[in-house]
This record gives structure tokens, C-alpha cells and sequence, in this order.
């Protein structure tokens, strides 16, 4: 039986573990892709927006893609809250 237990607990961690690179990829290649659009919509961009865009969660990444389009600056796009 503990056998079966560790088998299934082993499957689950690398299940939890592939998810978890995954997203983790994901969130990456969000984050490069806006830096990309941002640059190429506004010029270059001030280090700090890149540090922002680096430590941010997948929520902010997608509100900001989400002020992208309709934003006439960086500043709009980034303004705090």
C-alpha cells in the first residue's frame, strides 16, 4: 500500500511541478511580448518600467496590456493606483 501511496504522491508532485514551469514560462513570454509592444509603440522605455514590468504579477501584466492600445503614453499605461 505505501508503494501505491508514493507512486501516486511522486505523479502528483511532477504534475504540480511541469504546471508550475509552465505558468511560469508563460508569465515570461508575457512579460517580454509587452516590453516588445511598448517599445515598439512608445520608444524606449525608462529602466524603472522595466523593473515593474519584471516584478509583476500576471494580473498586472494583463491590466496593462489591457491600457496598451487605448493609452497615449507610458505614463497612462503605468500610473499608479
Amino acid at each position: 500500500m505505501q508503494t501505491q501511496e508514493l507512486k501516486a504522491w511522486q505523479a502528483q508532485w511532477e504534475h504540480d511541478a511541469i504546471q508550475k514551469g509552465r505558468a511560469e514560462g508563460k508569465l515570461q513570454a508575457d512579460r517580454a511580448r509587452l516590453e516588445s509592444l511598448l517599445q515598439k509603440r512608445f520608444g524606449n522605455m525608462l529602466p524603472g518600467i522595466a523593473a515593474r514590468i519584471e516584478a509583476a504579477p500576471p494580473t498586472q501584466i494583463d491590466y496593462w496590456y489591457d491600457r496598451l492600445f487605448d493609452a497615449s503614453s507610458l505614463a497612462e499605461i503605468f500610473a499608479y493606483e
